[in-house]
């Protein structure tokens, strides 16, 4: 077979070349999209390769990532061109699905990636999980276009796309173990079955000079200070146990909701307790950027074990 078997069809909409409506880029269009035979099928399966699955896998883990979230998780030392084609390439294939939110102000929303057909049978097969229960997940992944929490779901992800690309780039440092808020909160479930604590996220950052496990916690502004206060005696729960995080680190949005938050962070949790902003972390994720509570200088997260809250 000769290149894609959808080549008649537009490369942004999926409908034959000439359709009228070939331009239309509505989230929820999902007639525009090929229909999956054995053609298509052997040509997903001949142009997969390793990264291509391990982005399923991503997918599956994470929900939704953006072009630039990819582009730092698997081409990270190529140009962004080369991202953004094997990404349309993918989709072409019906590996992927993906979604642009509507945005009411100027400007455009980047291109959102979720798992497609091709996708859910592939971490299916590797998973041995029901493929089922997959495309049920993936319809939920498809309504976030719509949903208020894919917001803060993707400033999640960028968190640690953003730190994955900061250490691949200096080379020495390692980012392992990434989980999202599901994960996290299966592992920790209490008697009754409920999570004990849900951060956002957890992970591990490894260097020549030690390790970091931490626990997320991305505030979007919006959570009273008896709020914080509250989540910090949850955090007691699992605080000071064998598998517990090192490190419980809050993102806020900026130096002035930091400096109002930490009044109400002086709890002890049985692990490290540090705060930092965007501005801070979007110019040196490495770097000294993390100001643990009861401390006056900010250190790098690596350097975060030991300084117990």
């Amino acid at each position: 077979m000769n290149g894609s078997p959808n080549k008649g069809r537009d490369r942004r909409s999926g409908r034959p070349k000439g359709d009228p409506a070939s331009g239309a880029t509505r989230v929820n269009a999902r007639s525009f999209r090929p229909r999956i035979d054995r053609s298509l099928e052997v040509y997903a399966t001949r142009i997969l390769t390793e990264r291509d699955r391990n982005i399923c896998h991503n997918l599956y883990e994470h929900h939704v990532l953006t072009t630039k979230q990819l582009w730092d998780l698997h081409f990270t030392f190529t140009n962004p061109r080369v991202a953004r084609r094997r990404l349309l390439k993918l989709y072409e294939a019906r590996i992927l699905d993906r979604f642009r939110p509507h945005r009411d102000k100027w400007g455009s929303h980047p291109i959102h990636y979720i798992m497609d057909e091709i996708a859910i049978r592939i971490v299916a097969a590797d998973r041995a999980i029901d493929p089922k229960r997959i495309r049920y997940r993936v319809q939920r992944d498809r309504d976030l276009a719509k949903s208020s929490r894919l917001n803060h779901l993707v400033e999640t992800n960028g968190f640690f796309t953003t730190l994955v690309r900061a250490c691949l780039t200096a080379g020495d440092h390692q980012l392992s173990e990434w989980w999202g808020e599901e994960r996290c909160a299966a592992e920790w479930r209490g008697s009754l079955e409920a999570p004990l604590v849900r951060p956002d996220g957890q992970a591990v950052v490894g260097s020549p000079t030690g390790t970091c496990r931490f626990v997320l916690e991305l505030d979007r502004g919006t959570e009273r200070g008896d709020r914080l206060s509250h989540k910090l005696h949850q955090y007691q729960l699992i605080g000071g146990s064998d598998d517990s995080p090192d490190a419980l680190i809050f993102l806020f949005p900026s130096l002035d909701r930091e400096v109002n938050a930490r009044r109400h962070l002086n709890v002890p949790t049985g692990m490290s307790v540090a705060t930092s902003h965007p501005e801070l972390f979007e110019g040196d994720p490495l770097g000294a950027i993390w100001l643990p509570v009861g401390a006056e200088r900010r250190v790098p997260l690596i350097r975060l074990p030991g300084r117990n809250s």
